[in-house]
C-alpha cells in the first residue's frame, strides 16, 4: 500500500474540520487508530503495521473538504507523518486512491505512535 503522494510537510488547505475523539493503541508490531466522530455519529478504525509505541487517548480536529469523499468511498490508507504545529500532536494523512482526502491533527497523546507508519482505514 502506497502512502499519498502529497508532501508530508506541507500544510493542506482544507475547506472543512470536524471535532474528533480517538485512541492509539501501540501492540509490538502494529499500531491500532480508532475514531468517532460525533458531529456525523461515525467510528472507524484502522491499523498500520512497524515497530509500535504505547499510544493513548486523544482529542483531535479532522480536516477535510468533502465528507461524503472521506467517509462513504470505502477503505482510506493513512500515514502517520508526524508532529504539528501543536507542541505534543501527531499529524496523520488520509488517502483515497493516492489523492489525499483529509487530515486528522490529534493532542494530548503521552506516547504517540512512531512516524512513518502507512495502514489502512475502515468506517463503521
Amino acid at each position: 500500500m502506497a502512502p499519498a503522494q502529497t508532501d508530508s510537510n506541507a500544510l493542506q488547505a482544507w475547506s472543512q474540520s470536524t471535532t474528533v475523539r480517538g485512541v492509539f493503541h501501540g501492540i509490538i508490531a502494529a499500531t491500532n487508530l480508532e475514531l468517532q466522530v460525533p458531529e456525523f455519529n461515525a467510528t472507524g478504525s484502522g491499523t498500520a503495521f512497524g515497530p509500535a509505541l504505547p499510544g493513548g487517548d486523544f482529542q483531535g480536529t479532522l480536516a477535510y473538504d468533502d465528507w461524503s469523499r472521506v467517509r462513504f468511498s470505502g477503505p482510506l490508507d493513512f500515514e502517520i507523518v508526524g508532529g504539528g504545529v501543536v507542541p505534543g500532536a501527531t499529524v496523520v494523512n488520509f488517502s483515497l486512491r493516492g489523492q489525499q482526502v483529509a487530515t486528522l491533527t490529534a493532542v494530548g497523546i503521552d506516547f504517540g505512535p512512531n512516524v512513518g507508519l502507512v495502514g489502512t482505514f475502515n468506517w463503521n
